[in-house]
């Protein structure tokens, strides 16, 4: 499989050094936004993921899932 950048969306955040990767999946950009406007995310999730990521050093993008035969 290949991931590449959804159509329309681009990568956001800084570029820099980074020391590891966080993969979540959703079934479309609708549902990630979703999710990640979901009140319970921003009180707990959020909140904990602060304690140890820097949002100021992250880079986000979107991709899809391709086979490659």
């Amino acid at each position: 499989m290949q991931c590449h950048l959804v159509e329309g969306t681009a990568p956001f955040g800084i570029a820099g050094d980074y020391d590891g990767v966080a993969e979540l999946w959703f079934d479309s950009v609708e549902e990630a936004s979703k999710a990640f406007s979901e009140p319970k995310y921003r009180e707990i999730i959020r909140a904990d993921e602060l304690k140890f990521v820097d949002p100021h050093k992250c880079i986000s993008f979107m991709t899809e899932e391709l086979q490659v035969i």
